[in-house]
């Protein structure tokens, strides 16, 4: 009885892991707000799609590349490697009764730096750098929020 539960919460964390993991904040702003500091945040890397109306954004795939470190199977040793990734970010925006909910969610690829440029890429597991990528890409679009705000509600310099 066991093992067929433990079996069913597998597969459905397989098949619902792209949905599952994904970086979701609740922040106290408009939702047109966020989404224009979103457009702005991403406009050097590129807007694949975005629909105001639903207020949601994909990005064009932004290239990095890192080194992470990974132990091979039966064997006691651990291996440092330099991948390149790919990524595109996908933000969706709700607005709820007393905030509004972001979530961005990033599709991520790789393959070895080294690899030739016909080599395909290959989905990327779930790992902290690339969980840091798409919290990175929220406080950017938080860092641009808030410059807004400062920008249309100056501080008085009024003498106390």
């Amino acid at each position: 009885m066991k093992i067929k539960r433990f079996l069913v919460i597998l597969s459905l964390i397989a098949f619902c892991a792209q949905s599952a993991f994904a970086y979701t904040d609740r922040v106290d702003a408009k939702p047109h707000e966020i989404y224009d500091a979103a457009k702005i945040s991403f406009e050097k890397e590129g807007i694949y799609k975005q629909d105001p109306a639903h207020l949601t954004l994909t990005t064009r795939w932004i290239y990095s590349r890192i080194r992470r470190s990974r132990n091979r199977p039966f064997i006691p040793i651990q291996l440092k490697e330099n991948v390149d990734i790919r990524s595109q970010m996908e933000i969706k925006i709700e607005e709820q009764k007393n905030y509004t909910e972001v979530s961005i969610q990033g599709r991520f690829e790789e393959k070895a730096t080294g690899a030739p440029p016909q080599q395909a890429w290959k989905k990327a597991l779930s790992s902290k750098e690339l969980y840091f990528k798409e919290r990175e890409a929220f406080f950017k679009i938080l860092s641009i929020l808030e410059a807004q705000r400062k920008l249309s509600n100056p501080p008085s310099t009024q003498p106390s």
